[in-house]
């Protein structure tokens, strides 16, 4: 029997409910020995704090059923509630003297919560592999669009193509939406629709089918802006909080940067050390490499790295981006593996000329190329380029014009999405590169 999204959500949100009744009933008994009634359980703080729960789980989109699954994400989101929530309920006690058992029960109660949510979200996951009843998405306006999305959603099972319709589609979709032929409309306003068709979709949409157009579906389900599917209107409309004069864009995040880089150069610095006296052992030349890199606003500024080359190679060019590449070194390829050879750009961090987190830095020739040949390249260069980000761990390393238009597509994305959260889910899964040696 396949389950919709709201059944799923539903019972997802059932089970958290059914572990922090336990978790609240549990607690007590754990640390003193008292057993409560049930009707104990549900009373002032106590009532408060499961629905508190519950409610900022909602606000971290852990009943979002859309989204895509990642386990990095997810801990992320889930770590980032439960401080919330900590710091809710702990104001609260403090404020109406609420708490009869002390912060030593509500310690057991948070830690009962995190672990027998953790456990049941990992069941849950098992458990819908084989049983998720995939949304319906009809493509109108444009079979390209369909053939691309198809090609981009694969083998995921939450997700599939149902329909495509092209020319007249304003007739058909009343009668479509009446048979529940589809879940999700994804319509492409780049060639501009008529009133006649906004008027279908409206009515779509009040019958409870989601209508989407090209970028926000994208963005929604597959995590990135399509710059085929883009206009300057949707551009001009749309918010890119990466670019908003925020405190923590502004402020925030810089001073946090600061201090990482800072902490990680001094602790880094053995590491540091024993690969430069690796590099000058294996192949004559200088320890760093520095080249001239495009950042912020098109300012030019030093790149600094390990170098993982042979002296006099690196514009040769023709192999970049390949495992083979004849220019790297022995060292060379051990550090790139790990991604040693990025550590010296915490200097740059440091210096500003760099985020922890952002759209890689590119060459000046680079660039030109790119912009010529790709719409919207130039956009990148108004957020600060990053030792890591999103384009980088989610597509492979590369230097040909078709790289550039797929990172470009994960660069936006961040842009328009750039947080606090998804830094550091992005600072995660990096480390969890480098700890398993899928650097390239």
């Amino acid at each position: 029997m396949l389950l919709s999204a709201r059944k799923r959500q539903v019972l997802l949100l059932a089970g958290d409910a059914l572990i922090l009744v336990l978790a609240f009933y549990v607690a007590p008994l754990v640390v003193f020995g008292i057993q409560l009634g049930w009707s104990d359980v549900f009373i002032s703080l106590d009532l408060f704090t499961i629905l508190t729960y519950l409610l900022v789980f909602y606000l971290f989109d852990l009943y979002d059923l859309e989204l895509p699954f990642s386990r990095t994400r997810f801990l992320v989101r889930f770590a980032l509630a439960q401080f919330v929530v900590g710091l809710l309920i702990a104001t609260v006690s403090f404020v109406f003297q609420e708490r009869p058992y002390g912060m030593r029960v509500m310690a057991i109660q948070g830690s009962i919560v995190i672990v027998f949510a953790l456990a049941w979200r990992a069941l849950f996951d098992r458990l819908m592999a084989n049983v998720t009843q995939a949304f319906r998405v009809a493509v109108l306006g444009c079979e390209e669009t369909a053939a691309d999305l198809e090609r981009a959603l694969g083998k995921r099972r939450d997700y599939a193509v149902a329909m495509t319709l092209e020319e007249g589609w304003e007739g058909r979709v009343e009668s479509l939406v009446a048979e529940k032929a589809f879940d999700k409309i994804v319509v492409n306003t780049k060639r501009g629709i008529s009133p006649e068709s906004y008027k279908a979709l409206v009515e779509a949409k009040m019958r409870g089918v989601v209508v989407y157009d090209v970028p926000s579906f994208y963005e929604r389900v597959l995590e990135r802006l399509p710059v085929s599917g883009m206009s300057d209107v949707w551009i001009a409309a749309v918010p890119f909080s990466g670019v908003k004069k925020t405190i923590y864009n502004e402020r925030l995040k810089r001073i946090l940067e600061a201090a990482v880089s800072f902490l990680g150069l001094v602790l880094l610095s053995p590491v540091m050390l024993a690969v430069a006296l690796a590099i000058r052992i294996d192949s004559p030349g200088p320890v760093f490499y520095r080249q001239r890199r495009i950042g912020l606003n098109r300012v030019h500024f030093n790149l600094y790295k390990f170098r993982s080359m042979t002296t006099g190679t690196e514009a040769m060019r023709e192999r970049a981006g390949a495992e083979d590449d004849p220019r790297i070194t022995r060292v060379g390829h051990f550090i790139r593996k790990y991604r040693i050879d990025e550590l010296p750009q915490l200097w740059n961090v440091l210096r500003g000329d760099m985020s922890l987190v952002g759209p890689r830095a590119l060459m000046e020739e680079e660039v030109v190329e790119f912009e010529q040949k790709v719409s919207y390249f130039p956009l990148r260069h108004f957020i600060r380029p990053g030792v890591t980000g999103w384009a980088q761990i989610n597509y492979p390393h590369g230097a040909t014009v078709e790289d550039a238009l797929a990172k470009l597509e994960y660069d936006l994305y961040y842009m328009k999405n750039a947080s606090l959260p998804l830094d550091l889910y992005i600072l995660l899964r990096t480390v969890r590169t480098v700890l398993f040696a899928k650097g390239k």
